[in-house]
C-alpha cells in the first residue's frame, strides 16, 4: 500500500507534469532573427574594440512529436589587430517526453572548422547518459538534468504561478556535450508591452506584441562552481519572455563583455497548435 507521503508526492509529480505539458503545448513554432552588438566590455581585461552579428533562431514540432530548433549564431569582433569572424551552428531535437535529445553543432572560426560536436543524450530513472560520436566517441554518465525546451516550459510555469525564482540542471550539448550546467532563473513580474516600449514591437504580430511577457535572467554555472550558485557565473542571458516561448530583447553577458540582441525579423507558424496528441 502506498502511504500518505508518497500519495502527495505522486500527485504533485502528476500536477507538475500537466504543467509542463500545458507550457509545451503553447509553444509557438517560429523563426527569430536578431541583430546583435556590444553592449558593454571591460577594457582592463579585453582588446575587444567593436562585436556586430547576427543570431537566427527557429523551433519547430509540438508537444505530440517534439522539438527540433535551428541555431546560427555570427559574431565579428573588431580588435586592434585583426577582425575575428565566428560562426556557431546548432540543430537539436528534444523528444516530446523529454527523455531524449539529439545535438550536433560546429563552430568556425575565419571559415575555418574549429570544433565539432554530435551526440545523443537520454535520461532515465533521472539520470542522464550521454553518448557522444564526434569529437571522439564517447559514453559519459551525468546527474539528474532536463533540457532546453523543457527548462523553458520550466519558468514558464513558474511565471504563471507568480513563482519569481527556479533551479536548474540543464543539459544543452554545448561545448564538449559532456556537462550539465546549473542555472538559476529569475522571473519578473508579468508585464504587457506599450507602444513606446521598444522598437521590436513593430516586429510582432499584434496577437503576440499584446501577450503578456515575464523578464526573465538565467545564470550559467559550471559544476566546477560546486553547483551552488554561489560564485559568478560564467554565462548569463536575460530576456523577455512570451507564454508562446517567443523571446524579444536579449543581453548576453560574459567574462569580458556583454551584447545585445534585437528582434529585427519573426516568423511564427500559421499552423494550429495540438491540444491532445
Amino acid at each position: 500500500m502506498i502511504g500518505v507521503s508518497a500519495c502527495a508526492l505522486l500527485v504533485q509529480a502528476s500536477v507538475a507534469t500537466a504543467a509542463a505539458k500545458d507550457a509545451l503545448n503553447g509553444f509557438r513554432p517560429h523563426k527569430a532573427v536578431y541583430d546583435v552588438s556590444l553592449a558593454e566590455k571591460d577594457d582592463r581585461a579585453s582588446n575587444i574594440r567593436g562585436i556586430t552579428g547576427r543570431l537566427v533562431y527557429e523551433m519547430d514540432g509540438d508537444v505530440c512529436v517534439g522539438f527540433t530548433t535551428k541555431f546560427r549564431f555570427v559574431l565579428n569582433f573588431s580588435t586592434p589587430r585583426n577582425e575575428v569572424l565566428s560562426d556557431q551552428q546548432t540543430t537539436t531535437y528534444e523528444a516530446a517526453d523529454g527523455k531524449s535529445f539529439r545535438f550536433a553543432s560546429k563552430t568556425y572560426t575565419n571559415q575555418k572548422l574549429e570544433t565539432q560536436t554530435v551526440g545523443q543524450a537520454n535520461l532515465k530513472d533521472e539520470a542522464l547518459s550521454v553518448d557522444l560520436k564526434k569529437p571522439e566517441k564517447e559514453t559519459v554518465d551525468l546527474g539528474e538534468a532536463i533540457f532546453p525546451t523543457r527548462h523553458l516550459a520550466k519558468i514558464i510555469e513558474a511565471g504563471r504561478e507568480g513563482e519569481t525564482f527556479v533551479r536548474s540542471m540543464v543539459f544543452d550539448g554545448a561545448d564538449t556535450g559532456t556537462q550539465t550546467f546549473f542555472t538559476q532563473s529569475v522571473i519578473g513580474k508579468a508585464k504587457t508591452s506599450t507602444p513606446e516600449e521598444s522598437e521590436e514591437l513593430p516586429v510582432l504580430p499584434a496577437t503576440i506584441a499584446s501577450m503578456k511577457y515575464w523578464p526573465v535572467s538565467v545564470s550559467y554555472f559550471k559544476q566546477t562552481d560546486e553547483g551552488n550558485g554561489e560564485g559568478a557565473p560564467f554565462y548569463q542571458v536575460s530576456f523577455k519572455l512570451y507564454e508562446n516561448g517567443i523571446t524579444r530583447d536579449l543581453k548576453m553577458a560574459y567574462e569580458d563583455f556583454s551584447l545585445k540582441g534585437v528582434l529585427t525579423s519573426l516568423e511564427p507558424s500559421e499552423g494550429a497548435l495540438p491540444s491532445e496528441c
